[in-house]
């Protein structure tokens, strides 16, 4: 009879592991030969024995969310584990067309900003993300940093000064809290449904105190099981208040005159931004947000594997990214309508390369590429 197939993979799982712990520079390792359940099973085998933050690089968002999904069930992490005990995240892209009017949904949103955060900030995050989200460039991570807030039972805070954060950090403030993103405040009781958590939470205040930390069902309105720490994160990948910088405003009129927009679409954005009411699309105005923007890889903590599934599929995705922004870029032109310039958004092929490249030659960093169709050391 057979060996159990994880049994067959020992020698080349004990293979791997001792590469990882040597994290010699530029060690890049090539796995053929696995396919279907075989891969997110090999690839929880690899990850759940070494103990790195990992970048798992799938080609496309319903592939990366399947693998995600495979590997929580592999690794046993249950869907309502709590974001400090979250080990696996998906990072995906807007899954919105390049430079078209329609915003991301908050869900869409809400997954890249945990993404981001716990591959900066948390201890061994796995994080499954796409070449189409690669190719996006992120908030400054210095920037992004402080933009969380810890609220633990038994601790103090202002209710008032909750609020005005939330409504800061994109949150909408509501009668009744059922979708994530919103927020309600009701005497000593603060509602919400943050990014990373999967039920919305009940803050209840005795005064100034945290009393207790409860998440409810947002269509029964019931708690739940009690919580002792809530990780709230934002919900924009930007401040809404950014848009009224007078220096952001200028720029933005500026890139729209030079691109002959209608006056009444210019008037539109501008007035949208002065006022917080923001207009469809409006993340697309990102690098007007920021001095400069980073990309996934600068989130990469120095001690990150980089796993890339189907490498052939994932290269082949990332050229098919870049034609389809070149491709909107010239017609959101011919149009005159607005985008940023494509360049300051979106990451070029070569560029993304290079960076992977970099990254291996990192002193700290190593890389694991396999495909359908042993082990070998490259």
């Amino acid at each position: 009879m057979d060996a159990p197939i994880v049994d067959r993979w020992a020698p080349a799982l004990r293979t791997l592991n001792e590469g990882l712990a040597e994290a010699t520079a530029r060690t890049v390792w090539r796995v053929q030969g696995l396919k279907g359940g075989a891969r997110p099973l090999f690839l929880a085998q690899l990850l759940d024995g070494a103990a790195r933050p990992a970048l798992v690089i799938a080609p496309d968002g319903q592939s990366a969310e399947r693998l995600a999904g495979d590997l929580r069930f592999f690794l046993r992490e249950a869907d309502d584990t709590s974001p400090f005990a979250r080990r696996i995240h998906y990072l995906p892209s807007w899954e919105v067309t390049p430079f078209e009017d329609v915003s991301p949904a908050a869900d869409v949103i809400a997954a890249r900003i945990e993404g981001l955060y716990h591959l900066s900030q948390s201890r061994n995050p796995i994080v499954v993300t796409t070449p189409e989200a690669l190719a996006q460039r992120v908030p400054p991570r210095a920037a992004f940093a402080g933009r969380y807030l810890y609220l633990v039972e038994g601790e103090t805070v202002d209710r008032d000064a909750v609020a005005e954060q939330l409504t800061s950090w994109g949150y909408r403030r509501v009668p009744l809290v059922e979708d994530r993103g919103d927020f309600a405040v009701r005497g000593g009781i603060i509602d919400l449904f943050p990014p990373a958590h999967p039920n919305p939470i009940r803050v209840q205040l005795a005064g100034d105190t945290i009393e207790a930390l409860h998440a409810f069902d947002p269509v029964s309105q019931r708690l739940a099981v009690g919580e002792s720490e809530l990780l709230i994160l934002p919900m924009r990948e930007f401040e809404p208040a950014i848009g009224r910088t007078p220096d952001v405003a200028r720029s933005i009129e500026t890139r729209a005159l030079d691109l002959e927009i209608r006056h009444d679409e210019r008037r539109m954005m501008l007035d949208g931004l002065a006022s917080g009411l923001l207009f469809p699309g409006v993340e697309f105005c990102l690098p007007y947000f920021y001095p400069t923007l980073d990309t996934v890889w600068d989130y990469l903590p120095p001690a990150a594997v980089v796993c890339v599934d189907q490498a052939g599929e994932v290269d082949a995705a990332l050229e098919r990214v870049a034609a389809l922004v070149e491709r909107r870029a010239a017609e959101r032109m011919a149009e005159h309508r607005f985008l940023p310039p494509p360049e300051l958004l979106y990451v070029a092929p070569s560029a993304w390369r290079a960076a992977l490249a970099r990254l291996r030659r990192s002193n700290s960093r190593c890389s694991i590429c396999w495909s359908p169709s042993g082990a070998r050391r490259g």
